[in-house]
């Protein structure tokens, strides 16, 4: 099976590290956290994740809440044809969307029913995706609370090269709930 992702090559690949550390990205997240951010995970992509909405907030959390970001840079042109990002606007104002307030237990057998119950309240609120064409060298930046995935993959075999970083804030307390 084609691996989607590779975890945490920041470990034995420095330019990896180097951009999960790159000092515009770091900047930036001061800038709208107000706190200094410590990368703690990366994510990099051959090919588009074709991830169903989600919210960072199952995986990884903290107290006080909402001082976790993502940045995701393109390392090629992304668009629909190799599986561009989505994202729900104003998805991260609504109330908590983890698998508790979902009414499940916090577990990965759980994680298929949370996909189509967080779509239930989505689709119920009338919140609709939108598609994130990015070109190679730009950085998305999302809170942890914004409903976001990937889009089908349109052109069988194309490439989406690409990194995901994210980041905790200092002077906070962090969990993994699931």
């Amino acid at each position: 099976e084609e691996q989607r992702r590779i975890p945490e090559a920041w470990y034995s690949h420095s330019t990896v590290r180097e951009l999960a550390c790159a000092p515009a990205v770091i900047e930036a997240l001061r800038l709208l956290y107000g706190r200094e951010p410590i990368p703690f995970q990366t994510l990099n992509f051959q090919h588009g994740s074709e991830q169903a909405a989600h919210v960072d907030t199952i995986h990884f959390h903290c107290i006080p809440r909402y001082f976790m970001a993502g940045a995701w840079v393109a390392l090629e042109d992304v668009n629909e044809e190799n599986g561009a990002l989505f994202a729900y606007p104003g998805s991260h104002r609504m109330r908590e969307l983890d698998m508790t307030s979902l009414g499940l237990e916090p577990t990965e057998a759980n994680y298929p029913e949370y996909e189509r119950r967080l779509q239930g309240v989505l689709d119920a609120k009338g919140l609709k995706p939108e598609t994130i064409r990015v070109r190679k060298g730009q950085v998305v930046l999302w809170a942890a609370n914004l409903v976001h995935g990937g889009l089908p993959i349109q052109t069988a075999g194309s490439t989406r090269h690409s990194q995901v970083t994210h980041y905790y804030f200092e002077d906070g307390v962090y969990y993994f709930p699931m």
